[in-house]
């Protein structure tokens, strides 16, 4: 059940607290997990102990594989020739502020970090945590996930999360690298990581009208994702 929990959160963006309360409020949840609408929610500490565990023991990707193995094997979705959406989601930790405990230590996580990113708005928003950075296919499935401190930049990331099994690969320009060009091409993938500017070089106009094209599927799924 929690493992489950542990995908929807993936999938919504939701910190630990926040999975608590979706889950204590929302029926189809509820439905997800298997848990009746008289049982008790797993409490946020619970989901934060259980993917720590997972991720030190290193059973998470196992546990994804098997999960995605029997939905191929019944047909539910295609592991070959898909098209992969790789993105990042910040995930607050459960004790996410710096404070003291009876011993004067920090009770803050510390498998956890900062990481700072620019809003919409122009503002920098700062939040002490994890991050999920994930692989999905067009319809949202996870086929490939990995959690790190939340100040480990997303790039960091993209030859873990590859399958070699896509046949197309959207991400944003965070991602782009002649090192990342280079594993793309040697797994045959087409890579759809948009193009990004350097000092003195600005983008041409065909690299804008890609990044036009791309950037239209990879965010459209990854507002779906997150929703």
């Amino acid at each position: 059940m929690i493992f489950k929990l542990l995908l929807l959160q993936a999938w919504y963006g939701l910190g630990d607290e926040a999975l608590e309360k979706q889950l204590a409020r929302d029926i189809v949840f509820k439905r997800f997990v298997d848990l009746s609408l008289d049982e008790k929610v797993p409490d946020h500490s619970t989901i934060w102990q259980f993917r720590n565990r997972l991720e030190g023991e290193g059973l998470f990707e196992q546990l994804l594989n098997e999960v995605n193995d029997q939905l191929a094997a019944q047909s539910l979705i295609i592991t070959q020739g898909t098209v992969s959406i790789v993105d990042a989601t910040v995930i607050e930790a459960k004790n996410c502020r710096p404070r003291k405990g009876v011993s004067g230590n920090n009770t803050q996580d510390p498998e956890a970090g900062y990481n700072m990113k620019t809003a919409a708005d122009g503002k920098r928003k700062t939040t002490y945590g994890y991050k999920a950075h994930v692989n999905t296919d067009e319809d949202g499935f996870i086929k490939c996930l990995t959690y790190t401190p939340g100040n480990t930049h997303d790039s960091t990331q993209l030859e873990a999360l590859v399958t070699q099994t896509e046949k197309d690969l959207y991400a944003d320009k965070a991602y782009k690298s002649q090192k990342h060009d280079a594993l793309l091409a040697k797994h045959h993938i087409k890579n759809r990581i948009l193009n990004k500017a350097v000092r003195n070089k600005p983008l041409t106009d065909s690299e804008k009208k890609q990044n036009k094209e791309w950037s239209s599927i990879w965010s459209a799924q990854t507002t779906l994702r997150n929703r």
